[in-house]
């Protein structure tokens, strides 16, 4: 009889293996990451702690019932003898989360600290993808991010937060725009890095742009 070698299989790149585990991981990881805050979304408490509460719950407040109005709130007269406000960063008149107060006027301040752990896990969830992480690994690593130190203690501080959350997006992106997956990803860095500008810390764009010289030959 003669002896047939078995044939190899292919090595699996890391990532692959198709996308069956995506819903449970996915809903997992959101589960995970609202949990520590279903407390303060299901009842009457809200995120007004330091800065939030002394600067941005008003500051947001106003800035809704100047849109609710028609008006973009470009001069904010009731502090000191007037400031500017659009071109205020710290503000985020321009994020989108400002239609969440037009929405509801009493928890869009909490809906906005919500949507943004949210969105930090998902993101930090497609940058682990992004790299080969499989999907059990990547929902870990999207949960980890979402309930880190710096995001978790940045729920007092709505700017900070905010630009936070939108970061893993724009890495994400830019990961697989080095990778040579097509300049369309680049759309997505753009947008995720304008959601870090609106949220008033445009730290994010910098912190990218050292991460694409780095990848540079």
């Amino acid at each position: 009889m003669r002896y047939r070698r078995p044939a190899k299989t292919p090595p699996v790149a890391p990532g692959a293996g198709g996308n069956a585990g995506a819903p449970i991981f996915t809903a997992a990881g959101v589960f995970l990451a609202v949990a520590p805050f279903l407390a303060p979304a299901l009842g009457s408490g809200a995120f007004i702690s330091r800065d939030t509460g002394r600067m941005h719950a008003p500051m947001k407040h106003w800035i809704a019932s100047e849109l609710r109005l028609g008006r973009l709130p470009e001069w904010n007269p009731y502090f000191g003898l007037g400031t500017p406000v659009a071109a205020n960063a710290i503000d985020s008149v321009q994020h989108p989360f400002n239609t969440l107060r037009l929405l509801s006027p009493q928890e869009g301040l909490k809906l906005w600290i919500l949507l943004c752990y949210l969105l930090a896990g998902w993101g930090a969830l497609w940058w682990g993808r992004s790299v080969g992480l499989p999907w059990a690994a990547a929902g870990v690593t999207g949960i980890a991010f979402a309930l880190s130190g710096p995001l978790v203690s940045s729920s007092d501080n709505v700017t900070y937060l905010t630009s936070y959350a939108a970061l893993p997006l724009a890495f994400a992106g830019a990961q697989r725009w080095v990778d040579g997956r097509g300049r369309r990803w680049l759309v997505s860095v753009a947008g995720a890095i304008a959601l870090c500008a609106a949220g008033g810390d445009p730290l994010g764009g910098w912190a990218l742009a050292g991460r694409r010289n780095r990848a540079s030959p």
